[in-house]
């Protein structure tokens, strides 16, 4: 039931990560309900149901999968919310890593449930979500994590072991470490997916290289590898991912 996983989990990366910055997306975490994002949800919810709808004649069945889904989602989302306002009050002023990974694991729920429940009851329905394009769903899925939730995800990894890089800039505006590290994700999962998967280390190397004089510091140099090893460790798991395609 990939397809409807992905349903699920880019309904939530799209709606509470998206493509905001850092300062904007933990504002937005750490708001009890945002109604112009359920609305949003909603609508994306409602768009893969009608196109469901043109497929097949058993419009019951997908309709209370899809309501499973959005209940499971919103579910969730509040979830998110109430770890991060957690988080917050324990000191991590990003977030913790694991709080970032809930969505990933919240959207299997929706994806198991609504794939049983199809397969028992309704095979037809079923075969019905299995017509989504996966390819273009994997690839909006991997676009959209790796611009904000990959930087949250990064930063969240990053302050737990140096907390103090983020003591005077805990929420900045989108700043120049903040596009390299987008476009530095993007630029790999295009190497990755051409075929140049050791291009990647030269990538690493150049980026390494400009920063050169700042090793010197310690505190930097951790700062440094634990941030890029992990936006590139990201990277090339969606290339991969979209690779194996």
């Amino acid at each position: 039931m990939l397809e409807f996983y992905l349903l699920s989990l880019l309904s939530m990366l799209l709606t509470e990560y998206g493509f905001k910055t850092r300062k904007r997306a933990m504002a937005c975490l750490r708001a009890a309900w945002r109604p112009r994002q359920t609305l949003v949800r909603i609508l994306f919810w409602l768009i893969a149901l009608a196109w469901c709808f043109v497929q097949t004649t058993q419009k019951w069945p997908v309709l209370i999968l899809f309501t499973i889904a959005v209940l499971v989602g919103e579910t969730a989302i509040i979830f998110v919310r109430r770890r991060t306002h957690q988080d917050l009050s324990r000191n991590y002023p990003l977030g913790r890593p694991l709080t970032h990974l809930l969505p990933f694991f919240f959207a299997l729920i929706p994806a198991l449930l609504g794939g049983l429940f199809a397969q028992r009851f309704f095979p037809d329905s079923f075969s019905v979500l299995q017509s989504y394009p996966i390819l273009a769903l994997k690839v909006m899925t991997s676009f959209t994590a790796m611009f904000c939730w990959s930087t949250m995800f990064t930063v969240s990894i990053v302050a737990l072991v140096r907390s103090s890089k983020f003591s005077d800039e805990i929420e900045p505006h989108l700043g120049a470490g903040e596009v390299i590290g987008i476009l530095e994700r993007i630029f790999t999962v295009v190497l990755v997916l051409a075929g140049g998967l050791s291009a990647v280390g030269f990538a690493v190397a150049a980026k390494a290289a400009a920063r050169y004089p700042q090793f010197k510091n310690p505190a930097f140099a951790e700062y440094f590898l634990i941030g890029t090893l992990c936006s590139i460790g990201l990277s090339l798991l969606a290339g991969l991912a979209l690779s194996l395609s």
